[in-house]
């Protein structure tokens, strides 16, 4: 599912406030986060924080080690910022 506005999709907007948080948020912090900096405002709906749960997760599950993404509790995400170049002795980074 890819979602728009703007330049950015949700999953994009989603990776720039983990990122710039420094530390795992919940997604109804990445939600609030997005939409106070414009990154993205999302659709009046009751399950917008099911929606974006779902895509992050099936990000996980698709990419793997690859994915920018990391489940660190119960609907909390936080962002992988470091890897090596050996896929074997990668090291992923949670704030």
């Amino acid at each position: 599912m890819t979602t728009t506005i703007g330049k950015l999709t949700f999953l994009d907007a989603a990776a720039a406030v983990l990122q710039e948080a420094g530390r795992p948020l919940s997604i109804q912090g990445v939600l609030d986060a997005t939409a106070r900096k414009g990154y993205y405002v999302a659709p009046e709906n009751k399950t917008i924080n099911l929606t974006l749960s779902s895509i992050i997760r099936q990000n996980i599950a698709r990419k793997g080690a690859d994915s920018r993404f990391q489940l660190v509790g119960q609907s909390m995400f936080g962002i992988s910022t470091v890897k090596m170049a050996d896929p074997r002795r990668q090291v992923k980074l949670l704030f």
